[in-house]
């Protein structure tokens, strides 16, 4: 019960998807656009969290283009040194 309790207290990190949450609304809220390269940043995560970012974006608003490709979604990740999604 007390080793419970000491892991419970430790700090959880962050997942980058959360980053990328924040980073997006620190743009809503600054009036601010898509960086240019968004597209590699939606590469680097799993298609679970891409697909979860995409739809933060749209409903954001900060992304109202074409739509992405499904077989781009489901992509595995790139690491972050990939050509980028939809390209």
């Amino acid at each position: 019960m007390l080793l419970a309790l000491a892991v419970s207290a430790l700090p959880v990190a962050a997942a980058p998807q959360d980053d990328f949450f924040a980073r997006a609304t620190g743009w809503v809220l600054a009036g601010e656009t898509l960086p240019p390269d968004y597209l590699r940043q939606l590469a680097a995560m799993p298609a679970d969290e891409r697909l979860a970012a995409v739809v933060f974006l749209r409903r954001s608003g900060l992304l109202d283009g074409a739509p992405i490709p499904l077989a781009t979604m489901l992509a595995p990740p790139t690491g972050g040194a990939g050509a980028g999604v939809g390209q």
